[in-house]
């Protein structure tokens, strides 16, 4: 917050200046087994969700400060290919091809963004399909 300033002092109305913070798919539709990981990235996005609103209504950051969120699914980096299921990585978005749309993001002053774009149908189907999979997965046990 308290980059804030110097940030409004350097933005324009035409070229504002832009945060970017990354984030995880998981912050948004929570995984098994990776609690904290996804807490973290959960208060991420929300911390910087609430900050782009409070920027736009801001008189004195309106238009001269942007935030961005990009939440991202798995990209084919060898640390994340790493330590996958080799059965996702054809789910895999390219490094360069990823970092150009959460660039373009931030230039457009986009709230937040989900990539792949496919990624972003994930978190409708997560809520309405959770009870299901909670249903099968008590019948486990």
């Amino acid at each position: 917050m308290s980059a804030l300033p110097h940030l409004s002092e350097s933005g324009t109305d035409k070229q504002p200046s832009q945060i970017i913070a990354i984030s995880s798919l998981a912050g948004t539709c929570p995984l098994p087994q990776t609690t904290i990981y996804g807490t973290t990235k959960h208060a991420i996005q929300g911390f910087f969700l609430n900050l782009a609103r409070e920027l736009r209504i801001s008189p004195l950051y309106k238009n001269r400060v942007t935030s961005t969120v990009a939440m991202l699914g798995l990209i084919a980096t060898d640390q994340a290919l790493g330590v996958t299921n080799k059965n996702l990585h054809i789910l895999s978005a390219d490094v360069r091809k990823t970092a150009q749309a959460i660039i373009a993001a931030g230039i457009y002053g986009q709230s937040h963004l989900f990539y792949p774009y496919l990624f972003g149908l994930l978190p409708p189907f997560y809520y309405i399909l959770t009870p299901i999979f909670n249903y099968f997965a008590c019948l486990e046990h």
